[in-house]
């Protein structure tokens, strides 16, 4: 599975992405006629129960989020990446997401500490990841420009922006 969760997350592998949440899914029982409406309330019941997200946060219609539809807030994503950096499996995660010069990062950010995930689709773009991964200061950002007027690679030249500058704030334990 660690194989596979790289191969869907740094080079953004939508395919990849739906069938694991229709895998992931499918071991909670039978899918049923509209397999997608049963994954995505299986995948906001895991959400809610076991990250602690609130049901305001997540409105998954996909496995991939190319979907317009599909809805999710910042908070929500720095929580799920808060989250999988508490499992024992984190380390596998962290490795599985795209740095600076590979996948979708493979041009972008060469001297931030990172470890991510992008998102594209017309007028939309989302940076969300750990900054400083594997360190005491690392901190779980998300960024999402949405019906942006200005294009795709102007929105990413601000996220950049903004993650070379907050990779060096400091902050006390309480924010």
């Amino acid at each position: 599975i660690r194989t596979l969760i790289k191969d869907c997350l740094e080079p953004s592998d939508n395919l990849y992405a739906e069938h694991l949440l229709l895998t992931a899914a499918r071991g909670e029982g039978e899918l049923g006629d509209n397999p997608y409406a049963v994954a995505n309330e299986r995948m906001s019941r895991f959400f809610q129960n076991k990250v602690g997200l609130m049901p305001e946060d997540l409105r998954p219609t996909d496995g991939s989020g190319l979907s317009r539809q599909n809805l999710v807030t910042p908070r929500a994503i720095a929580q799920i990446l808060k989250w999988t950096d508490s499992q024992a499996w984190s380390s596998d995660y962290r490795a599985a997401l795209a740095e600076p010069g590979e996948g979708t990062l493979r041009r972008r950010m060469e001297t931030v500490k990172f470890a991510g995930k992008t998102g594209t689709i017309n007028a939309v773009s989302t940076l969300s990841g750990i900054l400083n991964p594997g360190s005491p200061q690392r901190r779980y950002v998300s960024l999402m420009f949405n019906s942006a007027i200005v294009s795709s690679a102007k929105l990413r030249t601000l996220q950049d922006e903004f993650m070379k500058a907050a990779q060096d704030w400091q902050f006390d334990e309480h924010t």
